[in-house]
């Protein structure tokens, strides 16, 4: 599908910035060093990590370990999201 001008294949992780589609790649972590690079993140405290109904727990961890180095100065925090469609809910405060 063709989305905002970025092509996104079936399987591809899917960035979403408040509803708008901002990246889509093959891995999650360049998507989300876009993400969170295009984002003032010395005006948040918290990183939530809220891990879907296909991810565990420790998988989640794994990400805030990774989204550490991206976001070094936030807190980091995963719960189960539950959530049906997406991998991960990624939230700032």
């Amino acid at each position: 599908v063709q989305v905002n001008g970025l092509a996104v294949q079936e399987g591809q992780y899917i960035g979403l910035l408040d509803g708008d589609l901002k990246m889509a790649g093959d891995e999650i972590l360049p998507v989300l060093e876009v993400l969170l690079g295009s984002l003032a993140l010395d005006e948040y405290e918290i990183l939530t990590v809220y891990c879907g109904e296909d991810v565990t727990l420790e998988q989640g961890h794994a990400l805030a370990d990774a989204l550490q180095a991206m976001a070094p100065d936030l807190e980091h925090e995963v719960l189960d999201g539950g959530q049906a469609h997406y991998h991960y809910i990624i939230s700032l405060e």
